[in-house]
């Protein structure tokens, strides 16, 4: 039996994957002032395994991850990492996801 829309057994991924999908990226904010901030709050062992995608006029900041075990790690502190940004950013929420990951940058 087949996972479908508002089956229980939907899939965390194939939910993020529509999620990412309906996003309007023209909406989206350039993300030089967010990288440089994520790069002052993340902590070292995930520097170079994380990479700021985007971030939406609603305040959503969406990272991409090396794989699911930094995506789950990164979860697990994402509030802590959430109240180290400035207020004058306007991140109210951080969504980590490894199906954007790229390896070449």
């Amino acid at each position: 039996m087949r996972a479908g829309k508002n089956d229980p057994l939907e899939s965390v991924q194939s939910i993020m994957e529509k999620f990412v999908a309906t996003i309007d990226y023209s909406k989206v904010e350039k993300t030089e002032t967010y990288k440089d901030e994520w790069t002052r709050i993340v902590p070292q062992t995930f520097k170079d395994r994380t990479r700021v995608l985007n971030k939406t006029p609603d305040g959503t900041l969406f990272i991409a991850c090396e794989n699911s075990l930094v995506t789950n790690e990164l979860f697990m502190i994402k509030d802590d990492i959430l109240s180290a940004f400035s207020e004058d950013l306007g991140i109210s929420k951080i969504v980590f996801t490894h199906k954007a990951w790229k390896k070449d940058g």
